[in-house]
């Protein structure tokens, strides 16, 4: 093991902030009595605390390792997307969300027994478990990436530490932890890259602009000019526009479905209050994702134009802020580093571990096994499955190194590759739900499983064992994953009649909205369905 380059200072500033972490969540866990306290903080939280958290849980340690990463080698370009990502938020808000919101759901899955039966509801919460339990994989990969140069611990040992860590205030806290501690995180995360672009910003004359000016002339800027490519309709070109319209497309509905994103809106007071946090979170995020890219675009600066050739040749995209803050950051100015990629990982596998365990429970052990817990059972029973998922993620971030150590792939494209795979199969799923009336329980069984088959064989030929240069955009993996999945299982509904189909046209989205215009029109009440109470 190599020796660690942080200071006594460095490891007296992780150790308060994991101090005040774990006695965060030893606070929340005396002021809970029910699940509804530990997985949705009582549906009374504070909205500006969860549009923090909508950012800081879904940013984690992938990111802080693949925005700069992604800076340094090819520029701003994809921080436009970041920006775009905007533009369907009033379809996803005032539509789909607003739908599951007034369902009053505890997991988004339920919505799917609504629509189809019990075995769609258990086949979505089954996906949601696998992908996120893999999402954690390789943020703990992300993690060991960045803290293996700097404390000189071996990948695998940052996994179970952290891990261990993060695990336990998030058991003995739940939610109101989860959603406090993400504030705390979110302002060491700020000050931990705004460390780096000063480090960088202090040494060359005419600051921020010299920066930009001397990384654009040598195509890291945004990079969307007539010869960039970008605008070509080319699968294999790595970024396109034509990429971003189908991604953009699924940002209507893909947010709404998702349990991390809907469990921290089912958390607020109302649904102006959740709307404000969706709101605030993607508005808010944009300069913050920016400084990020921007980070990439001043390390590269640094070692292409200030310092040319200190930066050793093993050292990949991923892992040059990781070096920057190993050997160019002052002690103390170190440990506040680490401790935002700390506070990076450590939200999101917070937010990731209460919803595995809220699915777990409400979707699985009260919906099926044990119907008759109390209540007191279930808060003893969640903070023990809590446990036992930080456990098993633990074990998913270990494979995740085995796997992708060795491979030369940027990791944003790991992440979104990896991790698109399970999100899109299930966005398929929903889609199938709420935009038609056809689609059905087997239809949607087969087509998933069908879809799931396609999708692997799709990525491990036209991605995986392609050269880059052939090799299909990686913004379209996930795009197959929901095409696949929808077209599977509507076709194959049509063979499956379902008879109760009249009966669930109302968990269709579009009659649900023409159903409530009519009663406002009738002046009436709002018609919504009617909430699982499991």
């Amino acid at each position: 093991m190599r020796l660690s380059s942080l200071s006594f200072l460095d490891y007296a500033v992780l150790a308060i902030y994991l101090t005040v972490m774990i006695a965060m969540g030893w606070w929340f866990a005396k002021r809970q009595k029910s699940t509804e306290e530990f997985f949705l903080a009582g549906r009374k939280a504070a909205w500006w605390a969860i549009a923090i958290g909508l950012y800081i849980s879904l940013f984690s340690s992938i990111s802080f390792v693949a925005s700069p990463g992604e800076g340094y080698s090819y520029g701003m370009t994809l921080f436009l997307f970041k920006i775009c990502m905007v533009l369907p938020m009033p379809v996803m808000l005032f539509v789909f969300l607003r739908f599951f919101y007034n369902l009053r759901l505890w997991t988004a899955y339920q919505y799917l027994e609504h629509r189809f039966d019990v075995r769609i509801r258990l086949l979505g919460s089954t996906i949601f478990l696998m992908l996120r339990a893999v999402y954690l994989g390789v943020g703990f990969y992300a993690l060991a990436i960045i803290m293996e140069p700097m404390t000189g611990w071996p990948l695998l040992w940052t996994i179970v530490v952290v891990g261990l860590a993060t695990t336990i205030y998030t058991t003995l806290g739940g939610m109101g932890a989860v959603i406090w501690t993400d504030v705390v995180q979110f302002f060491v995360l700020i000050a931990a890259i705004g460390s780096v672009i000063v480090a960088v910003w202090w040494q060359i004359d005419g600051g921020f602009v010299a920066i930009w000016q001397s990384a654009s002339e040598m195509g890291r800027g945004f990079n969307v000019g007539a010869d960039s490519g970008f605008w070509d309709w080319n699968f294999h070109q790595r970024l396109s526009l034509m990429g971003w319209i189908i991604g953009l497309v699924t940002l209507c509905i893909g947010p709404a479905t998702d349990q991390v994103n809907l469990q921290r809106c089912m958390s607020s007071k109302s649904f102006r209050h959740a709307a404000l946090a969706v709101v605030g979170s993607s508005v808010g995020s944009i300069p913050i994702s920016g400084m990020f890219y921007f980070a990439g675009m001043c390390l590269f600066v640094y070692f292409n134009v200030l310092h040319p050739g200190t930066l050793p040749e093993h050292v990949k995209s991923d892992g040059v802020i990781a070096h920057f803050a190993t050997h160019f950051l002052p002690h103390g100015i170190r440990g506040l580093f680490l401790a935002g990629v700390l506070a990076a990982s450590m939200s999101t596998v917070s937010s990731v571990l209460n919803s595995m365990a809220a699915v777990t429970v409400k979707d699985f052990l009260e919906r099926v096994f044990a119907r008759g817990l109390t209540e007191q059972s279930s808060v003893t029973v969640s903070r023990w499955l809590t446990l036992g998922w930080g456990i098993m993620t633990i074990i998913f971030g270990i494979l995740v190194v085995l796997v992708f150590a060795d491979r030369d792939i940027p990791f944003l494209e790991v992440a979104n590759v990896t991790l698109g795979y399970f999100s899109e199969l299930m966005l398929g799923v929903f889609c199938l739900g709420l935009l038609t009336y056809r689609a059905n329980t087997w239809g949607v069984i087969v087509g998933t499983i069908g879809g799931a088959s396609f999708t692997a064989w799709f990525i491990w030929v036209f991605y995986l064992n392609e050269p880059i240069e052939t090799r299909v955009s990686f913004l379209y993996m996930g795009v197959v994953g929901t095409l696949s999945v929808i077209v599977l299982g509507y076709v194959l509904s049509l063979f499956f009649p379902d008879p109760k189909a009249g009966e669930k046209r109302k968990y269709v989205v579009w009659t649900h909205y023409r159903r409530h215009k009519h009663a406002q029109s009738l002046g009436g009440a709002s018609l919504t369905p009617t909430p699982d109470t499991a």
